[in-house]
Order: C-alpha cells, then sequence, then structure tokens
C-alpha cells in the first residue's frame, strides 16, 4: 500500500514534538509499506529546521522519506504564520507532480491542525482514486475560540469552520486522538461510519537513555537533597504553567526545585511572573533540547507536572506527547487538567488536581515529596503497564494501518 502522510508540522525524532508521523511511517515501512511523508520546511515546533533551497526538498531518516515544502520563517501567531501556512498549501498543490514523481497514493492521512490543508489532499485524492483520512489532533476552530479569545464571528474563524465542516463531509474517515469527540464531529455533519480512535504513541525505553544537557545541573540539586518536579514542553497560553509557578510560591518554605525545560509565547511573562513572586530561585528556565535529551533527563526528576487551561475543549480527551513521556519513563505525575478520559487516574500514576488552581497543585506536589521512594517507584510502573497496554507504537501502528485497509477496501468496492 502506498501511503501519503501529509503534516505541516512532522519531524524527525530529534527535530522537535511532531514525531507521530515519521514513527509510525517506519513502522509501516518495516511491514512493507511504501509511505511518503509532505511536510513544510520550517515550523516552530521543531528546535532543528531544514534548509531548503528550491522549492522544496527532498531527505530521508531511517528510511522515512520527507518532502519538506519550502514555507518562509515565522514567530508568534500573527500575519507571518498565515504566510507560512499559505506558503506550504501553495506549494502542495503547485509543485505536488514534481514533488512525488511516480508515487500514486492508495491512502492519503492529512491532519495539520488548521485543517486547510484538506483542500490540497481531497484534489490529489480525487485525482488519484485514493482514500482520505483526516487525523484529528485538536478541535479548531473550537480551540482557538476557546483559548485565543476569538468569536465565532471573526472571518478567520468562520474560514476555519467552514474547513471542519468540508473536512468532516467529505474525508473517507476520521481518526482522532481523542477518544469522546465523536458527538462533536457528527454536530458538523461527519457520517460517523468510520471513526478510529488511535491515540499517541510511546515506546518504553529498553535501555536507560544518557542525559545530555543539563544533567549536572540536576544532579547538583538532587545532591543538596531537594525534591525535582519536571515540566518540559510548550510555553503557551493553553498549557497554563503559570499554576506550577504560583505553586512554586505557595512551597517556598520546602525544599522543592522545579524545572521548566522548553519555549513558547508565554515564556517571558513567566519568567517576569517568578521574578514578582520572588520564586526565581527555585524555578529554573531551561531552553528546548532534543527529545532525546529529554527521555534522558527524566530519571532524574521526582516527579512531573502537564496542565492546561480551564476549558470545556478538553472534556472531549487530551493527547499530549509529553504526559506520554513522563509515563513511559516511569515518573509520577501531577495533571492539572479536567477530561473525562483522564490517563492518570486510569492508570494510577499520579494526581490529577483543579485546572487553574495552584494550591490543589501545590498540595499534590507536597503529597508526592512526602512519598516514600517506593510509593513513587510503584505509582511510575502502573504509568509503565498503562503505556505498554494502551499506548504501544508496534499496535497502534497495527491497528491504524487496518483502518487505512479497510478505507482503501471500501473505496475499491464503491469506486
Amino acid at each position: 500500500m502506498n501511503i501519503l502522510y501529509i503534516e505541516h508540522y512532522a519531524s524527525p525524532d530529534d527535530w522537535g514534538m511532531e514525531h507521530r508521523p515519521f514513527r509510525f511511517a517506519r513502522r509501516w515501512i518495516a511491514m512493507g509499506h511504501r509511505v511518503l511523508i509532505i511536510a513544510a520546511s520550517f515550523t516552530h515546533l521543531r528546535s532543528r529546521n531544514p534548509e531548503v533551497d528550491g522549492p522544496f526538498c527532498r531527505m530521508e531518516w531511517e528510511g522515512v522519506p520527507f518532502l519538506f515544502v519550502r514555507t518562509p520563517r515565522y514567530e508568534g501567531n500573527g500575519r507571518k504564520r498565515c504566510g507560512n501556512i499559505l506558503a506550504f498549501l501553495y506549494g502542495i498543490d503547485r509543485f505536488y507532480e514534481k514533488m512525488t514523481g511516480s508515487f500514486s497514493p492508495d491512502v492519503i492521512l492529512v491532519g495539520s491542525t488548521y485543517l486547510l490543508d484538506f483542500y490540497p489532499a481531497r484534489r490529489i485524492a480525487r485525482r488519484c482514486h485514493s482514500g482520505l483520512i483526516y487525523e484529528l489532533h485538536d478541535l479548531w476552530p473550537m480551540s482557538v475560540c476557546q483559548l485565543g479569545g476569538y468569536s465565532p464571528r471573526h472571518p478567520g474563524i468562520r474560514l476555519l469552520q467552514k474547513a471542519e465542516n468540508d473536512t468532516l463531509r467529505s474525508c473517507d474517515a476520521v481518526c482522532s486522538m481523542l477518544p469522546g469527540v465523536l458527538p462533536h464531529l457528527q454536530a458538523h455533519g461527519f457520517s460517523g461510519e468510520r471513526f478510529f480512535y488511535i491515540p499517541n504513541s510511546v515506546e518504553i525505553p529498553e535501555e536507560k537513555v544518557r542525559p545530555g544537557a543539563y544533567r549536572d545541573t540536576l544532579l547538583s540539586l538532587r545532591r543538596d537533597g531537594f525534591f525535582l518536579v519536571g515540566y518540559t514542553g510548550a510555553m503557551g497560553v493553553a498549557n497554563a504553567v503559570w499554576v506550577l509557578i504560583k505553586a512554586a510560591r505557595l512551597l517556598r518554605d520546602k525544599p522543592v526545585r522545579f524545572l521548566l525545560i522548553g519555549k513558547g509565547s508565554e515564556l517571558e511573562s513567566l519568567k517576569q511572573l517568578a521574578r514578582t513572586l520572588q520564586v526565581q530561585d527555585q524555578v529554573l528556565f531551561l531552553p528546548p533540547v532534543s527529545h532525546e535529551e529529554i527521555r534522558g533527563l527524566l530519571p532524574l526528576f521526582d516527579g512531573m507536572y502537564v496542565g492546561l487551561q480551564k476549558k470545556p475543549l478538553f472534556r472531549y480527551g487530551i493527547s499530549p506527547n509529553k504526559l506520554m513521556d513522563y509515563m513511559a519513563a516511569g515518573k509520577p505525575v501531577v495533571l492539572s487538567v479536567a477530561t473525562e478520559e483522564n490517563p492518570v487516574e486510569k492508570s494510577g500514576c499520579g494526581l490529577t488536581v483543579e485546572p487553574e488552581n495552584p494550591r490543589e497543585a501545590a498540595v499534590a506536589i507536597e503529597t508526592l515529596r512526602q512519598m516514600t521512594e517506593g510509593q513513587r517507584l510503584e505509582m511510575g510502573r502502573k504509568g509503565q503497564t498503562y503505556i505498554r497496554q494502551h499506548h504501544s507504537e508496534e499496535k497502534l501502528a497495527g491497528e491504524y494501518l487496518r483502518c487505512m485497509q479497510e478505507v482503501c477496501e471500501k473505496k475499491r468496492r464503491t469506486g
């Protein structure tokens, strides 16, 4: 089977946060299938971006081919980011045949959050008589409205809403990372006949990963007797990292240190909040490092934190990669999210608190600190067991492949 994966933010493992296409593609290629990933040359989610001289370039990692469409650099969420998206859409339309040559997809997976890449994907699917699967990461435009404060009447939101409706009415199937989202999709035109839940995957390292950057910093703090709480990932509005900083203020008399590794639009305001609350000695802000280095650092923490804003959209489920990484590393987690599908509660790998509630977060962190090392290890083992049962990369790649085969079979029968 020939699989075309269109994902604006797709990255090799060591380049950034959007690893799902690469990891699944690697599995499918090992099973004997052909896979081609089309991604943008620049995205803010990567720690490294390729240099592209022409309108596109082809690269390969571990046998997985990438086509990078040249897109301009940007910062923030303004016009330049919109220009980056438009350049990606134009590049797919303008150079698709030149980029892909004789590659004719049996099925196309498309899911770059903002939905507009569905239109060039649909045109390709119609020309090639391919199955078309929408891979749902986040609920746009709902997320933009609830997290960004935009009105549903805003012209940009209306465009995104039309794109969501068109996508759900036209796709052959939806593959969702959010388990409880089907009622929302049906309300926007999806028939519900082929809905598949394929969450994010993660592998538990068979061997210890050697920590790189910040290893000495963490080891020094451990020797000084501090309980280390970690957060790795985006410092954006949705992540509500300010909760952790205010929790640090409440725990200022305890031997606890907070290490925040990452970047994002809220980074400077978070640093200012730490200075205002006079917790800059308790809260360390560290620049982002590669995913492999993060995996090596996780065993040095005593507990990890994941938070999101208190918004209705999270009731449909959550799928942060960082949470999967923490559980795979066997770390107890404080989850500050309101969701009906709660992997921390289901697995018993940590404590769940009300979102945007620093006092509850502080109590949970102190509860972890007061536990014995053995109790925390047991929590961590429960998380690893849950990962093996529900988030195995090999298992989910196989399930996803069966979804694609089902879509292709129906396409053949109906013509």
